[in-house]
């Protein structure tokens, strides 16, 4: 590691958000850090939706397992209408 005892660095977690750190200890496997100000505040968790019209080939579970990967918070069908071409 290049930096050195008592350098700044910034850490972050989701839950608490952005924080400045000094750089008390370190050694080739071991850094000790003094946590300082909090520099940002997490961001607001923010709910994703899925619409989807579903298909002839119909699989709900395998579009409720990938959207659930993507991080929906919900999933809502829809009926659609075809305007032809």
């Amino acid at each position: 590691m290049r930096l050195k005892n008592g350098d700044t660095i910034a850490v972050f977690n989701e839950a608490c958000g952005e924080f400045a750190a000094t750089i008390a200890q370190s050694t080739k496997t071991l850094v000790i850090l003094q946590i300082g100000n909090q520099l940002k505040l997490p961001k607001p968790e923010q709910k994703l939706t899925l619409f989807f019209a579903p298909l002839k080939v119909f699989n709900a579970s395998l579009i409720i397992q990938k959207a659930t990967e993507l991080g929906a918070s919900s999933i809502q069908p829809i009926l659609t209408k075809d305007r032809g071409r």
